[in-house]
Parts: structure tokens; sequence; C-alpha cells
């Protein structure tokens, strides 16, 4: 008897017992290496469509050269962020710290974006 402990192997699905069984891999490293994956992946698209956005994108009347620059800095420091995520979570095999590296990549993007047009640029509140 476990005395209630819920163990991974116990809440997963059968074919994710199966092929960790068969692969060798445990099953909380399967699921980190999935959520790392996914977790990457959205953070890379948000921050490439952004990016993408305003580069190709056309200028509202009132936007300025500053706009366009502080976009430009929030999102390098996006792809710097998810750069060292890749790095810790491919290529060191520290899935969890990957994804929280792409986490903090979106947040950070967010708060050089937010705060940069709140410092840089003339804010109309409507």
């Amino acid at each position: 008897m476990r005395l209630g402990l819920l163990m991974p192997r116990d809440i997963l699905p059968d074919a994710v017992v199966y092929f960790t069984n068969l692969t060798g891999v445990r099953e909380m490293d399967f699921l980190f290496k999935v959520a790392y994956y996914a977790g990457t992946g959205v953070a890379g698209f948000i921050i490439a469509g952004l990016f993408l956005a305003n580069l190709l994108g056309t200028p509202s009347p009132n936007e300025t050269w500053r706009h366009k620059a502080i976009l430009t800095v929030a999102a390098a420091c996006g792809f710097a962020l998810l750069y060292i995520g890749i790095r810790l979570g491919h290529q060191q095999s520290q899935w969890l710290a990957g994804l929280g590296m792409a986490a903090l990549a979106l947040i950070v993007g967010g708060v050089v974006m937010f705060g940069g047009l709140m410092m840089f640029t003339k804010v109309h509140w409507q």
C-alpha cells in the first residue's frame, strides 16, 4: 500500500507510460520535454509575430520612429532570453529551466515594450 501517494504512472495515459518504458525515458522527463517544446514554440511564435508585425506592418498616423525602435528592442530582449532558454532546455536537457526562460522572455519583452512606450513616447489615454 502506498499510503495515498499519487505517482506519475497513476495519472498518465497508458500510451505515455508505454512510450517511456519503450525508450527508457522517465515519465516526468517526457512531460517536461513536451511542455518545454510547446512553451518555447509558443513564445517564439508570439515574439516573432510581434517583431514581424512591427517591422512589416503599416504604421498608424501618430506612430513615430520611437515606437518601432522600442518594439524592436523589446523583441531583441525576448529573442535573447529565448535563445538562453533553448540553450538550457534543448542543449543541456534542463527542461524546466528552459521553459522558465521561455516564459521569462515573454514577460521581459512585454515589460520592455510597455515601459519603453510609457517613458519615450507620448501616451494619449482615451
